[in-house]
């Protein structure tokens, strides 16, 4: 069973098009990561999915309860479902209440049952932090109080928007660590928002990459890193840093020059032309579809990508087909 089903999702702000057609799918008890640039969209999903944005237009379906649309009453029941993890902590955190009251706010407005203390200790904090004000912890404990406080309702889909990137780079790996334990103990369901690759190689089991507004590709995640076949996906994964550092040196990223287009006015076509080396004269004026390549699931929307998965490799000086 599905403890999320989006169907071709899409979110205007006036002629921003900040997402332009998702669909999108995470089965319970799996982590899927959501990849792309800053203005991708990314964010703007995971706020749809939680229903802090109400979409211009697709469906959004928690554990199979169609939720697109629903008031605030009619959502109230379904809430128990989901909880989201914003980036920053601090500005997520209400500053007039203690931990106690933030951690247990989930259960009074839901008129649950839980257990602040066991909350807290659940992601390493003592329970006397409670009584403690957000301003006096650092940052790696605001974000321990935010993944608690959506976690007390015990959700079967937690959305992870960006948690770590707010972090200093010591206690990123602790929070991450912290998040994988949790969602291998609790079975929780997962949309991990991020730009960090590394962070998706260790923590997600599929993958989706989101390029101005749509998905280019998804699949597993040893898929979209041993053979990823947009070209936008070998662009980023050629970015990456890799722990080797001779390896590192030998790498050449693909420098794909401009910046992203503008959500106002995307690009005709393939929205990745203007930037892609290897596009063609279809690629700037047909809308390239979304095609199942592999029997593992494996979906990628590029013209140039045949039904076996071979395709350009921009990796490659010449650009050349694998």
């Amino acid at each position: 069973m599905n403890a999320l089903e989006v169907e071709d999702l899409v979110m205007h702000f006036g002629p921003v098009r900040a997402v332009d057609g998702v669909t999108l799918r995470i089965r319970e008890g799996s982590v899927v990561a959501l990849v792309g640039e800053s203005g991708s969209g990314k964010s703007t999903v995971g706020r749809c999915i939680v229903r802090l944005l109400e979409p211009t237009g697709g469906t959004v379906r928690l554990a199979g309860a169609d939720i697109t649309h629903l008031s605030r009453r009619q959502l109230r029941p379904h809430r128990r479902y989901v909880s989201i993890v914003f980036q920053d902590p601090a500005g997520s955190l209400d500053p007039r209440l203690s931990v106690g009251d933030i951690v247990g706010e989930p259960l009074r407005l839901m008129r649950r049952k839980g257990n602040v203390a066991d909350a807290l200790r659940r992601v390493g904090l003592r329970p006397e932090v409670a009584q403690r004000s957000p301003h006096e912890l650092s940052g790696g404990q605001r974000q321990r109080v935010s993944i608690a406080r959506a976690l007390i309702s015990e959700p079967r889909l937690l959305v992870a928007d960006e948690p770590t990137s707010a972090l200093d780079v010591s206690v990123q790996a602790a929070v991450l660590n912290l998040l994988a334990d949790l969602q291998r103990d609790l079975g929780f369901a997962c949309l991990f928002i991020t730009h960090d690759l590394s962070a998706v190689e260790y923590l997600a089991d599929e993958v989706a990459v989101m390029y101005l507004g749509q998905l280019v590709e998804q699949g597993p995640r040893a898929r979209i890193f041993g053979t990823p076949a947009h070209p936008y996906t070998q662009a980023l994964l050629s970015a990456a840093p890799v722990p080797d550092p001779v390896a590192q040196r030998q790498r050449k990223p693909v420098l794909l020059g401009d910046d992203l287009p503008s959500a106002i006015d995307p690009p005709d076509g393939c929205r990745f032309h203007t930037r892609c080396p290897v596009a063609v004269d279809r690629c700037r004026t047909v809308v390239p579809e979304s095609r199942v390549i592999g029997s593992d699931g494996h979906q990628v929307a590029c013209h140039l990508v045949e039904a076996d998965g071979s395709g350009p490799d921009v990796r490659t000086s010449e650009g050349v087909a694998r």
